[in-house]
């Protein structure tokens, strides 16, 4: 696996139907044998975005790679310990490889972001940053490779969004990584916690909580 395969996502986000989808493959770099999925991104409307799609479209291969790489040590050990990453949006791309110690609540998204970087900081494979430019099939001539799973994840990322219409207000994810996953009268919380928590609740109640 090791040198021999790359990762690629696309998000997809309906604003009018406040829905927000992800996609992703973890492929040789052969393009003979792949694995993909998808889903739904959680979140409610004003924190969904084609920025928050994109990563969670980004922690879907962390996570496949996290049940596999116990298994790939064992059956191809090798010096080369990296893979490309890729997707078409750079800001949710760069913070694949941004140091934790840099990592601000007041992020929008830091939700998916922190469970992202501690995937990463456990698993025995360091993620190479690749961006590739989206929608490559709307021009004419032949498409890179990574172009190539890019447009395919797009396909399958609006195609999840379209069949799940209105469901990201209902999903609320509990994770042990990353940020304890944070809800404010039921609602997911997802960026910008403090500001978030202090809108919600007046000065002085916070300050009888401490």
């Amino acid at each position: 696996m090791h040198g021999k395969a790359v990762a690629v996502c696309d998000g997809s986000y309906f604003e009018q139907y406040a829905t927000a989808a992800a996609a992703w493959t973890l492929s040789l770099a052969d393009g003979v044998e792949w694995i993909e999925g998808g889903g739904i991104v959680p979140g409610v409307t004003s924190e969904l975005n084609s920025y928050r799609a994109e990563l969670a479209g980004l922690l879907g291969p962390a996570v496949g790679l996290q049940c596999l790489s116990p298994l790939a040590i064992a059956l191809e050990p090798t010096l080369d310990n990296t893979m490309v990453v890729a997707c078409d949006n750079i800001h949710a791309l760069q913070k694949t490889v941004v140091s934790c110690d840099k990592v601000k609540v007041s992020w929008k998204s830091v939700d998916i972001i922190t469970q992202l970087l501690d995937i990463w900081r456990d698993l025995p494979i360091y993620p190479r940053a690749m961006h590739v430019y989206g929608h490559r099939d709307e021009r004419i001539g032949p498409l890179t490779f990574l172009e190539t799973l890019n447009v395919r994840m797009d396909s399958l990322a609006k195609c999840i969004a379209l069949n799940n219409l209105g469901q990201s207000q209902h999903l609320l994810p509990l994770s042990i990584i990353g940020y304890v996953t944070v809800s404010v009268g039921g609602q997911l919380v997802s960026s910008r916690l403090q500001q978030s928590v202090e809108n919600q609740y007046p000065f002085a109640l916070l300050i009888r909580c401490r």
